[in-house]
């Protein structure tokens, strides 16, 4: 092995070792990432893809993680040999999709309630999950809830609230208009939660409702036509939700596999602002009259979910040229700002890599993107409105438009946007569902 390799090797192993028993110092990231980094530039091939596989190696340390390796490691720049910006960009790239597919997993919880009361549960739940809930009710409602008894250990966000939604006679209004699950009072003889649903990353199913339907006129007109519902985590909204019924199953209890009424099908849902869940109803063969349930109903769905969001801050407003800045799979640039009387326009392209069609097919979640100016106090403007000036399926123009009778110096432009875009498939299984 060459010596320099080896040494590299121990130096590692030393910084992993002390990492580990104390901590991620910052100071001692940055040394032990600037020695790797160096090492991209090394004599040799393999010398160069050890320091890649190593600086990939200090993310799992105790202690640092993606986000804060990511903001020790160093931005490719013109100064670099070619060399170490392609391995940084390919570095880069790869913590950053970590990120974006740890962002579409489930939030999972830990707690130990004895009696505490709703509202404690509640925040309790909001801080660990990272989802919002709000309680509708009325406050002296709220005050009379009954305590919550509940003790889980790393168990899915929805499981855990179904659980607290059951003990506190609570339902969820998907429709309110909020990033956030609304807690309602629960209907006279509405069935219970945990128990009928099935968890599947951030998503929850769950069959609300069976119609067998049978033509009088059209005697071969007959199905049954299970509506699903599909909710999901606040914290990130899906951009669109896509269901073959070919990749739905559903299964009688003599193992006879119901066909789908109109094979082929697809359900495309783009998820609106401010919903937390969707519907689909989808016909199958109407069973004999002796089956009574369901037995197993499953399916694999598709969806865009976005990942990490990344913040874009511009401080220059008279540009002599386009600026650009990247995050992850997201290019944004500032292409010019133009005054037109007390109206300003700050016009821009995002740029997505990589996007599964987020562009081409569901553009809504773009134009929603937070889009402000920031002034020196730290206090927000936001903007009076847009025009689209460009859309091609990898490309979005936008001008934003800002009310600005005192001009545009000293203001700071900030744009908010997924660094990606992940197309994830989530299986599910729900049983024992009753026939009419």
């Amino acid at each position: 092995m060459n010596p320099r390799t080896w040494l590299s090797g121990i130096a590692l192993a030393m910084a992993l070792s002390l990492m580990g028993t104390a901590g991620a110092d910052d100071a001692e990231l940055a040394a032990q990432i600037e020695e790797l980094v160096a090492s991209l530039d090394a004599d040799t091939i393999s010398e160069r893809d050890i320091a890649e596989q190593n600086l990939l190696l200090l993310v799992d340390v105790e202690g640092v993680g993606p986000e804060k390796f990511l903001a020790a490691l160093p931005k490719p720049n013109e100064n670099m040999p070619p060399a170490v910006r392609e391995r940084l960009a390919t570095i880069r790239k790869a913590v950053e999709d970590r990120i974006a597919t740890a962002a579409v997993e489930a939030a999972t919880v830990s707690l130990n309630a004895i009696q505490w009361p709703l509202a404690e549960v509640l925040k309790e739940l909001e801080k660990l999950s990272g989802n919002r809930l709000v309680d509708k009710r009325d406050p002296e409602v709220i005050a009379a809830s009954p305590d919550i008894i509940l003790q889980v250990e790393d168990e899915p966000f929805w499981s855990v609230l179904d659980q607290v939604m059951d003990q506190a006679r609570l339902s969820h209004y998907a429709y309110a208009g909020e990033e956030a699950v609304a807690l309602v009072p629960r209907e006279e003889g509405e069935a219970e939660r945990f128990g009928r649903a099935s968890y599947a990353g951030p998503f929850r199913f769950e069959v609300t409702d069976v119609v067998a339907n049978r033509g009088m006129r059209l005697p071969e007109n007959k199905a049954v036509n299970i509506e699903l519902e599909i909710a999901w985590e606040p914290r990130l909204r899906p951009i669109a939700i896509a269901q073959e019924i070919d990749r739905m199953d559903a299964v009688t209890g003599d193992g006879t596999r119901l066909a789908p009424r109109q094979p082929g099908r697809v359900f495309q849902i783009e998820v609106q602002e401010g919903t937390g869940a969707t519907t689909i109803t989808a016909p199958f063969e109407l069973p004999a009259r002796s089956v009574e349930e369901i037995t197993v109903l499953g399916g694999t769905m598709v969806a865009l979910v976005p990942g990490k969001r990344e913040e874009f801050k511009f401080e220059d407003l008279k540009p002599k040229a386009p600026i650009a800045q990247s995050r992850g799979g997201v290019k944004v640039t500032l292409e010019q700002v133009v005054e037109s009387g007390p109206v300003w326009e700050v016009h821009m392209t995002l740029v997505l890599e990589d996007d599964n069609d987020a562009l081409a097919s569901h553009r809504g979640w773009v134009f929603n993107n937070p889009s402000y100016l920031v002034n020196d106090k730290g206090e927000r403007i936001d903007h009076a409105g847009f025009e689209t000036t460009k859309q091609t399926p990898t490309e979005v123009g936008i001008a934003y438009l800002f009310d600005l009778p005192d001009g545009i110096d000293g203001l700071t432009w900030v744009y908010e946007s997924p660094a990606s875009i992940v197309r994830q498939e989530y299986k599910y299984q729900l049983e024992g569902i009753k026939l009419p």
